[in-house]
């Protein structure tokens, strides 16, 4: 299986830090602020997402050894992990998750946000679903994905998985999430949807929030 290598160390080694980030957060101890009673940025993403949407973010070298092969070089800029969710407000949305990220929106539209979280690596997008969207956990999950910098890195990921057998279903200059995109989406055993893409530009209208299955949108 190719691998993405940390720019620290071997991924093996960047995994078992993941796992060992991941233990400290649930612990409130990531910062020092954690150690003062005061949850660190890690130990607020496991108090909003719960324990499986926090390995999501925290292992996120994890998953993208599988889904992408890229060798991350020095001075080179690594996939960041995607996480849409539905919102029954997006404006009480951005608010909290400013305060969680301590962060700004990157974008905003009607009925949408994004944030560009550089702590933990992370492209939040919010989309506005009242109907949708239950309490707690319900009808929270959208989609995922991962970002990457080029259509070069989303062709050779299609190849890839291609050739696990996968069957991508690959879209050109389609515009999503108000921004015009190259693509590829595969679903998981049980229908999660996640998309590995790239932003070509910037879109003024929205044609499909979210992604195109039924089950997300």
């Amino acid at each position: 299986m190719l691998t993405i290598r940390s720019r620290t160390g071997s991924a093996k080694a960047a995994k078992e830090a993941a796992k060992a980030d991941a233990s400290v957060a649930l612990k409130g101890e990531d910062s020092a602020e954690g150690q003062h009673g005061v949850a660190g940025p890690r130990s607020m993403v496991a108090l909003a997402f719960g324990t499986s949407l926090l390995l999501t973010l925290i292992d996120a070298s994890m998953i993208l050894d599988v889904l992408m092969d890229v060798d991350v070089k020095e001075g080179e800029t690594m996939a960041r992990l995607q996480l849409a969710l539905n919102v029954a407000d997006v404006d009480a949305a951005v608010d909290f998750y400013t305060k969680l990220f301590g962060v700004g929106p990157a974008k905003r539209r009607p009925g949408y946000a994004n944030f560009a979280v550089i702590e933990p690596p992370l492209k939040l997008v919010l989309l506005e679903d009242p109907a949708g969207r239950g309490h707690g956990v319900v009808g929270a999950l959208n989609h995922l994905g991962v970002e990457v910098d080029s259509t070069d890195e989303v062709w050779a990921a299609t190849r890839r998985l291609s050739v696990e057998g996968l069957d991508p279903d690959v879209q050109e200059a389609t515009t999503c999430c108000y921004a015009v995109q190259d693509k590829a989406w595969v679903d998981d055993p049980d229908g999660a949807p996640w998309e590995i893409y790239t932003v070509l530009a910037d879109a003024p209208r929205e044609t499909g929030v979210g992604c195109p299955s039924p089950s997300c949108c």
